[in-house]
């Protein structure tokens, strides 16, 4: 069994399974709240994003499939990277700005995949692994609730990653007293796939931010305006912003403040030759001096 998955793998399902299997029996909350997650995922919209980021994915890995070295297991790894890293990453980056999102791209997709699945395929045995699991668990679940409680002083963070640390250490350690079971294809191509599928997604995941960030604002014009107007407005922030995150930002902070703004003032903000108070300031003053 554990040739298909690993013993991590199966302690986290194990582990985590009973403990959602106890808490959905017990409590009616939880029921309700998992009701309305599924009505939420089948909600038209996000089905559709999460179902075109899968179909994107696929058709991406389906060449590779065809190469002599591919071999079915290698889908497992596939399918949770989909779920594990694809899906966080498609949701917690709508907020991100140009420069958030090259940073992302270091770190999640090149620093983060590395690490995190060099220390999932190299595992321990099944004992150390469910201490792992509920050591790791207790420790997040802690810093959590400090952070909540906005207490002052807050070293679980620093035990974390110190636990990371170690982890990784032994990690190593064991890759290389173990380095001829390691030391083959199927090794190199279990820890390429989840790198390769970061990469492979950005422009998705771009693509993505940009139609968000356009549908925000676009629901923010047709609220605001009444007029044909609307139009004109969605066409400049075609023209004046095209595929860049932060100018599409800047149009939407600017659009509530002051409709009629022109493209120079737009210009201007976005290579910071002025700031949006000194922008303010000035149609304040121009709106007295019209009175």
């Amino acid at each position: 069994m554990f040739d298909i998955i690993s013993t991590r793998e199966f302690a986290h399902i194990t582990l985590y399974g009973s403990v959602i299997l106890f808490c959905f029996i017990k409590s009616e909350k939880l029921r309700h709240s998992l009701v309305s997650l599924i009505k939420l995922i089948f909600n038209p919209k996000a089905f559709l994003i999460f179902d075109f980021f899968t179909l994107y994915e696929a058709v991406m890995l389906l060449p590779i499939t065809y190469l002599p070295f591919w071999k079915n297991a290698f889908y497992k790894d596939f399918i949770f990277w989909v779920f594990l890293g694809g899906y966080p990453a498609l949701l917690k980056n709508l907020k991100t700005s140009n420069a958030d999102f090259r940073k992302m791209i270091f770190k999640q997709f090149i620093f983060s995949s590395a690490v995190e699945y060099l220390t999932g395929m190299i595992t321990f045995n099944l004992l150390v692994e469910y201490f792992l699991c509920l050591f790791f668990s207790i420790l997040i679940i802690a810093d959590d609730y400090v952070e909540k409680q906005r207490h002052p002083f807050n070293c679980i963070k620093s035990i974390i990653f110190v636990s990371g640390i170690v982890l990784l250490a032994m990690t190593i350690r064991k890759s290389v007293i173990d380095f001829k079971y390691y030391n083959n294809m199927d090794t190199i191509i279990k820890m390429l796939i989840p790198i390769c599928a970061y990469i492979s997604s950005i422009p998705f995941l771009y693509m993505f931010i940009i139609i968000a960030k356009y549908e925000e604002l676009f629901c923010l014009i047709n609220g605001l305006e009444r007029s044909n107007s609307h139009v004109t407005r969605k066409k400049d922030a075609f023209l004046w912003c095209g595929l860049n995150i932060d100018r599409i930002s800047i149009f939407r902070k600017l659009y509530p403040l002051n409709r009629e703004f022109t493209k120079k003032e737009f210009e201007d903000l976005y290579y910071k030759r002025v700031s949006i108070e000194e922008l303010e300031d000035k149609w304040f003053h121009d709106d007295i001096s019209d009175n």
